[in-house]
Order: structure tokens, then C-alpha cells, then sequence
């Protein structure tokens, strides 16, 4: 405890309940200081010594005096009055909103305050200066109707804005995605190593031209960043342009639907086509998994050309054809090839004009660019010519005292071609999201040029910022472009303001310190990352023509180039790529959206509808009741595949509950109650039929084990779940449908530490809504219900 001037030390300190003004009993805290205080002021404070502190720091501060109950005339504060405000000496017009009210309204307040001024010409240093402040003021009412337009979702215009209100109620935007192919590529002669990165263009009439970049996205750089970019690499070669399909038999030149393999003219895939010294038990097998281009090639104009590509699965096997022979009388040798049930053939192929090519690479639209940002102005020497982030103030730390700076670098050409977004797998899992076609590696300064420093960690990708740990090294991507937006010259020194700028475009921002890291003051980026055209890039085939950019592309990092490489093109149609989602219909989508998927739960329904998301729910029970004190929703689940519930899964479900429950409800994960059953069967068996087999035969029938590719058991957990009943003409029909069971003589039942064994004469057994009917039949676990077939003879005729 202490005041402005000293500190009392504090004696003792006790708990004790004493009774307030209503009478009800409450914790004190009573403490006992060494010497008594005088009228002054002190201030309590207790002091948390574990980090971070558990004690508020609003509420961790009281003001109070030892001689509260003595009146004085020195120890309260002056009162203090507000005075009324003084009149407005001149009627404000609120309605004046552009630059002519602002104008008038002006020129009529001077004609009253300053009478002797009627020089009203435009030329005029008072016309002048008050059609300046008019022109500012319609600057600033633009501006203040601007910012009120992005604070609703029916007026906003920036896509920010849309992406904000959309992460409030967990709807993400679709940005797009990156339009993929195969290019068929022509070798010029021998083998040639094509990495990943070498461009390609389409220059289709009346739009700018397309860059297609070899690879899957950006994920074809392999090794980031200890060993910088590294690129996949795809090995071709001149004898795979164009092999021709054999034709074993020439009356017989149909290769028909769901056909899976053929044979090629000659030995191309041979250890000399190969890179380097394979191992030559390797060589049969350097195709499986590599795509193969089957194409028709007919020489009637009315006849259909055929193309498809197909992935091969097999090794390939060479062998010779004694009926067909060569130029001088030899037996040919002929090469299979196999590939993969789902690229089986969906049409008829003409073997005589057929050719396979293997000489494919896979394509991504969109142009690489690499740029360099510093952190901090200025730049450290000698890169003081590099670009500098947009700084903002980010959140207000407490601790400090001061806000965080919040690091913005805008991408160039985004704006004018967008950025490329792709899926991290192919294909990709349900529900996946695509993640921008990017990489920002923290560089090195070692004195050379910018883009042979070397690289240093890498920064990856946060689709929510605010999920990011304090530590991590994360970016996002925000919508809109940040630039020079005003500059001028000031004492010799260039003054220039960069703000928000443009609603297209891309931008990277760095973690606050808080939600992901700081960059520090000095550090240099490099940012790599590929432009995204979006469905303008979805050609037609043959589209892709250029190995060279045409005149007027725009431009973007070096890229390889090979010259064994002499044509390129693309054998099937440009697809998968599309657009951002449109601001007007995500405008529409959102709020329903909204309403179709929620996570927030009120009801039972809402808890019971929120479990069942996880997939190894089947079905969920939820109810809430009075526990004495305030209401508690009990989550009941029933698992997939299993009758009981693990700890990991109990785990995830009350985490998932923890999220969506209200403030101030308690959320418990309990285990689903059974009714458990046993079942005592009369059957009748054929004749000729052995009665332990037959037995075998429904016990598997009706409680298992479950068998791959065979139906569940009828007593599965699967098929049961909350309230689900027993019908006794059911049990009946699984039974007598097992092979060698002529009959079923009678059923009796007991519920499991219920009641004793008993004809099942009901046509149902009902169970509770909140239990799930088990018969497990396991001799580990005899309370979890059992069965037992009994054999009733059959007289002979």
C-alpha cells in the first residue's frame, strides 16, 4: 500500500466473512499495517508475480483512507463545475457536404464577420484561400462517406472490406485459381533435363499474352530455403517426340473402349535414351507414374482426331514380332505399355494412325516475378535503392505502452494479372482451401547484388492471421494495393505518402508481435510468387504455341530456357482456372451462408448439429438441464466404428463444444448409454447342413467381425444409434437369410440388468432417445450384450 509520497509495510493478513448491507455473508480480504494512517490517499495494489498476471489490472487498483468515517474539510476534492458551453457565434449548415455549400457557406460567414472585405473576384487571395478550405472539405466529406459506405455490407465497394466481414462469420472468399495443362514438348535431338520454371506463351488474338510455367505452381522449388530454390527437373528426349502405335494384326487395327495398354514400334525407353548411367534392372520402370499422350492422327479430313493422356503403372516389356519384319527382313521389336484403370480408353483408337508421345510436362498459368522489400527507411547500405514496406499502427500493447507496426508490401503486376492461387494437393481433399502461388524468403545482406544474396528463413503462409503464434514467422495476403499516393519536396528531402490505393491487386503483410512476428528494422525479403489470369488463361488446345514471349508481354524473373527445346503445345484444352468470387454475389452468399453453417449453439439442436460435423460422429445426443445453479448442455456422441469413446476423441468433441457453447454455459462430453441385450435363437437348419457351421454362419451374420467388402453385421454399431428400435421381423429375416438356416423356431430377450430372459413376443423393441441398443457379443466384455444359437432338430420324413 501506498500513497504519492511513502509506502505503509503491511503487518498481517487474514481472510474472513463479514456481512454487507443486505445481510449476506462475503470473503474479505483483512489486513493489519504496522502504524496507523493519516487523511491521506492511498492506493491498494496486489502484485501477481506469474506471467502473464492473473489479476485484471483495471480492477487491480483501489483508492481508499484510514479515516473514511471522520468527516474533514482537507481531504476531498474541490468540486468542480463543468460551465455551459459558450453559444456558436455563426449557424453551422451540417448539410453542407461539397464544395459549392462549402463555398457559400463560407463566403457568407466572411460577409458578416469581416463586412470590409468585398474584393470577391476569383482572382483574389481571400477567394482563394476560402475555395481552398471548400475544396479540402469536399475532400474530407468524400472521405468520411467513403469510410461510412465500408462499414455495411450493402454499400461497401473495396474487396478488403468484403473479406473482413466475411472472416466475422467464418465465410471464406474465393480467390481464385490457377489454370493447369500438359505441354507437349518437341526435342530437337538427344536427352535434355527441363526444370521446373521454363516458359511457355499463349498469344491469343485480342488479349495479352498468357505465360504457362512449367511445374506444379511454385511447389515444384524443392529444398527452402537452407539450399535456396532448387527445381524439380523433367527428363526428355528427341526419340519420345512421336513414337507410332504397332499393329500386331492389320485386319484387326481397332484398339477398343477399356482398352489399357499397346504396343509401340521399336525399343524407345532403352538405357542410351536415359540420363546418366541408369542401372539397367531400372530402365523398364522409368515410365511408371509418367504421363503419356495417346494421339490419332487420321488422314481422311472426316475422320475424328483422338487424344488422350494416360499415366503409366506397369513396367514396360520389349518383345519381337516374327510376323512382321523391317527394311531388311528382320523380326521387329515392339515395346508394351500399360497405364492406370482410370485413364482406361473411352473410345475406339485407329492403331495405323496412332502416335505416343512422352515428351509431357505439367504446366501452371501465370508469370514468376521476384521482388526484393526492405524493413525499416532507410534501407541498409549499399541496397538503399530497394523498396521500403507501407507502415501502419497496429494493435496498442499494454506492456509498452505503445502500438505495434504493421508491414505492408504490395505486389507489382497483381493489380493488372491478379496472383496465383493453387491447391497443396492433387487432388485436393474435401474442404480444402487454395493457398497463393508465393514464397518470401528473409535474405541475407552480404554487400552484392539483391538477388544473389542468400537466402534465410522462410516465412510461410497464415490464411488467418489471427491464429499465427507471437513467434512464428508468418504472412498473409490482403486484398487491395498499397502505393505512392502523394509526394513532394521539402528542405532538400523527397516527403512521400504511401497509403491504400486500388481495390485489385495483392498484398503481403507481416505479423504485429503479437499475432505472428515482427520483421525487424533492417531485414531484407525476397518474394517470389506467380501471377494468377485467372479463366482468361483456360485455352483451347494448341494454344500454347511460343517458347519465346511475344512482343508486349509483360515481364517477370529470368527464366531457364533450353535450345534443344523447338515447339511446344498444349494436346488438351487449358482448365481449372477461375476468377475471385464476385463481390455481388459473395454479397448474397454470405449472410446465408451465414445461417447454413453456423458455429455459435443456443438450442440442443445446434450442440447436436455442430458434433455431428466431426466425421467420426455418426449421430449426437444433446440436452440441457437445471443443474441447481445455473443450465448445463450434456453432449452425448456415437462413434463411428466403435461402441465406446477414446480420450483423444473425447478431447476433440469438448473442444469443439468449448468454442461454440455461450458465455457463461457449461458444455460436458458424456458417454452414450446403452441398452445393452442378450438373444437366445431357435433355428431350424436343412438338411445335409452341419449345424456348428451354420452356427458360425449368424453368428458372423449378426454380430461379426465385419469382413472387407462383405456387409456391416446386423448388430454393427454403425447401424445403431439414438432411439433407433429392434424390430423383431428384422432379426428374423437376417437370420433366416444365412445360408443352410431353413427356419428361425423362436427368439427370447433380456435386457441386460433389466429383467430376465422372455419370449420376444413384441413386434419392437423401443429404446429411450438418449441410448443406443448394443449387442456386442464379445466374451471379454459379457456385459455388452450376447448371443446364443440354439439347434432345434427336425424330424426326418
Amino acid at each position: 500500500m501506498e500513497d504519492s509520497d511513502d509506502t505503509i509495510a503491511i503487518a498481517a493478513l487474514a481472510w474472513d466473512r463479514l456481512p454487507d448491507a443486505q445481510g449476506n455473508l462475503r470473503a474479505v480480504l483483512v489486513i493489519d499495517v504496522e502504524q496507523p494512517g493519516d487523511f491521506r490517499l492511498y492506493r491498494l495494489t496486489l502484485i501477481d508475480p506469474h506471467a502473464p498476471p492473473r489479476i485484471d489490472r483495471f480492477f487491480n487498483d483501489v483508492i481508499f483512507s484510514f479515516k473514511q468515517g471522520c468527516p474533514t474539510a482537507f481531504d476531498c476534492a474541490s468540486r468542480h463545475d463543468c460551465p455551459d458551453e459558450a453559444p456558436v457565434d455563426w449557424p453551422i449548415d451540417y448539410l453542407a457536404r461539397d464544395f459549392e455549400s462549402f463555398r457559400v457557406a463560407l463566403m457568407d460567414f466572411a460577409a458578416q464577420r469581416y463586412p470590409d472585405w468585398q474584393e470577391r473576384i476569383p482572382a483574389d487571395v481571400g477567394s482563394m484561400l476560402a475555395e481552398l478550405s471548400a475544396a479540402l472539405g469536399d475532400e474530407f466529406s468524400y472521405i468520411q462517406d467513403r469510410h461510412s459506405r465500408e462499414g455495411y455490407l450493402e454499400t461497401l465497394s473495396q474487396r478488403r472490406s468484403l473479406a473482413a466481414f466475411a472472416g466475422l462469420v467464418d465465410y471464406q472468399l474465393d480467390e481464385g485459381l490457377s489454370a493447369s495443362t500438359y505441354l507437349r514438348l518437341t526435342v530437337d535431338i538427344g536427352g535434355v533435363e527441363v526444370p521446373a520454371g521454363l516458359r511457355a506463351w499463349a498469344d491469343p488474338e485480342g488479349m495479352p499474352a498468357i505465360a504457362f510455367e512449367v511445374g506444379t505452381g511454385l511447389r515444384s522449388y524443392r529444398d527452402i530455403p537452407a539450399e535456396g530454390l532448387e527445381r524439380a527437373t523433367y527428363w526428355l528426349h528427341a526419340l519420345w517426340n512421336d513414337m507410332p502405335a504397332h499393329v500386331p494384326d492389320p485386319a484387326l487395327r481397332c484398339l477398343e473402349v477399356g482398352a489399357r495398354e499397346l504396343w509401340l514400334v521399336g525399343e524407345p525407353l532403352v538405357a542410351a535414351t536415359l540420363p546418366g548411367t541408369p542401372d539397367p534392372a531400372a530402365v523398364t520402370r522409368f515410365w511408371i507414374g509418367r504421363k503419356l499422350l495417346i494421339e490419332t492422327r487420321p488422314v481422311a479430313r472426316d475422320a475424328p482426331q483422338r487424344r488422350l493422356i494416360v499415366e503409366v503403372d506397369a513396367p514396360v516389356e520389349v518383345v519381337t514380332d516374327p510376323l512382321i519384319t523391317d527394311i531388311n527382313g528382320n523380326p521387329i521389336n515392339t515395346t508394351r505399355i500399360h497405364w492406370r484403370a482410370e485413364d482406361a480408353l473411352p473410345f475406339e483408337l485407329d492403331l495405323a494412325s496412332t502416335f505416343v508421345s512422352a515428351n509431357l510436362v505439367p504446366a501452371a498459368a501465370g508469370l514468376t516475378v521476384r521482388d526484393h522489400v526492405a524493413i525499416g527507411f532507410p534501407p541498409p547500405p549499399p541496397h538503399d535503392d530497394l523498396p521500403t514496406t507501407v507502415e501502419r499502427a497496429g494493435p496498442f500493447d499494454l506492456d509498452s505502452g505503445a502500438r505495434a507496426i504493421l508491414h505492408r508490401r504490395s505486389l507489382p503486376l497483381t493489380d493488372m494479372s491478379g496472383l496465383g492461387w493453387r491447391f497443396a494437393d492433387d487432388p485436393p481433399p474435401l474442404g480444402a482451401f487454395p493457398i497463393p502461388e508465393i514464397l518470401i524468403e528473409e535474405v541475407q545482406p552480404n554487400g552484392g547484388p539483391v538477388d544473389s544474396l542468400p537466402a534465410g528463413d522462410l516465412w510461410h503462409f497464415q490464411r488467418e492471421i489471427l491464429l499465427g503464434d507471437e513467434r512464428g514467422r508468418l504472412f498473409t495476403i490482403e486484398p487491395g494495393v498499397w502505393r505512392d499516393v502523394i509526394s513532394f519536396d521539402r528542405l532538400g528531402q523527397r516527403i512521400v505518402h504511401q497509403d491504400y490505393a486500388a481495390d485489385g491487386g495483392a498484398t503481403v503483410r507481416f505479423g504485429d508481435g503479437t499475432f505472428g512476428l515482427r520483421p525487424p528494422d533492417g531485414a531484407l525479403f525476397r518474394i517470389t510468387y506467380r501471377t494468377g489470369p485467372g479463366r482468361r488463361a483456360n485455352l483451347p488446345a494448341d494454344s500454347i504455341t511460343l517458347l519465346a514471349a511475344p512482343p508486349g508481354a509483360p515481364q517477370g524473373a529470368v527464366a531457364a530456357t533450353e535450345a534443344a527445346l523447338v515447339a511446344v503445345s498444349n494436346p488438351l484444352p487449358v482448365t481449372g482456372g477461375r476468377d475471385p468470387e464476385d463481390m455481388e454475389l459473395a454479397r448474397r452468399i454470405i449472410p446465408e451462408a451465414f445461417r447454413a453453417l453456423v458455429w455459435r449453439a443456443v438450442l440442443d439442436q445446434d450442440y447436436r448439429e455442430i458434433a455431428e460435423r466431426l466425421p467420426w460422429v455418426q449421430r449426437a445426443g444433446a440436452v440441457t438441464r437445471w443443474t441447481g445453479s445455473w443450465l448445463t448442455t450434456f453432449v452425448t456422441p456415437d462413434p463411428l466404428g466403435s461402441a465406446t469413446l477414446s480420450e483423444p476423441r473425447r478431447t476433440e468433441l469438448e473442444a469443439l463444444m468449448d468454442r461454440v457453447r455461450q458465455a457463461g454455459r457449461e458444455v460436458h462430453v458424456i458417454d452414450p448409454v446403452f441398452l445393452d441385450i442378450d438373444l437366445d435363437i431357435s433355428i431350424c437348419i436343412e438338411p445335409g447342413a452341419y449345424f456348428g457351421q451354420v452356427q458360425e454362419r449368424v453368428v458372423r451374420a449378426l454380430t461379426g467381425p465385419a469382413r472387407y467388402g462383405e456387409p456391416l453385421p446386423f448388430f454393427h454399431p454403425d447401424n445403431w444409434s439414438f432411439g433407433d428400435p429392434l424390430y423383431r421381423a428384422e432379426v428374423e429375416a437376417a437370420t433366416a437369410a444365412v445360408p443352410g438356416v431353413l427356419a428361425v423356431d423362436g427368439i427370447r430377450l433380456r435386457r441386460r440388468g433389466q429383467a430376465e430372459f422372455a419370449e420376444f413376443a413384441d413386434a419392437v423393441l423401443v429404446a429411450g432417445t438418449d441410448r443406443i441398443l448394443r449387442l456386442a457379443n464379445d466374451p471379454r466384455l459379457p456385459d455388452q450384450g450376447s448371443l446364443a444359437i440354439r439347434l432345434r432338430a427336425v424330424a426326418p420324413a
